[in-house]
């Protein structure tokens, strides 16, 4: 994203962009939809069926000073700050780029960027 916007300015070229964060994207993570994607990108149906094993067939307990609750099963989301969790966000790898855009996807972190011909507007001095 930096090289993109480093060579527009050496190319005297302005560039904006639209930055895009989904909240709570790792733990809306939709397990199923997933999984279907993997298959649509033709990934190996060894490797589709481990990441249905580590993803939806976690427990979890939450626990509030000394009160533990009863145990659940996970039914979305990737687990934070592990090392496979942003490369569960395939979901926008396909999002359609307009002509002229630049895309920078990492996991749920998308900017969106067009750089067009330095624009030059005449300022007018108020002295």
């Amino acid at each position: 994203m930096t090289e993109h916007i480093r060579d527009g300015f050496q190319n005297y070229s302005d560039t904006a962009a639209v930055f895009i964060d989904i909240a709570k994207a790792f733990d809306r993570v939709w397990i199923d939809g997933l999984i279907y994607k993997m298959h649509k990108l033709k990934i190996s149906k060894q490797l589709i069926l481990l990441m249905q094993s580590y993803l939806k067939h976690g427990n979890f307990i939450v626990r509030v000073v000394k009160d533990l609750s009863t145990p659940r099963t996970t039914e979305a989301g990737v687990v934070r700050g592990s090392r496979l969790g942003p490369h569960c966000f395939i979901f926008i790898n396909d999002i359609y780029q307009m002509p002229n855009t630049q895309l920078c996807l990492f996991a749920d972190d998308t900017a969106i960027m067009s750089t067009g011909p330095e624009r030059h507007t005449n300022v007018t001095s108020l002295n």
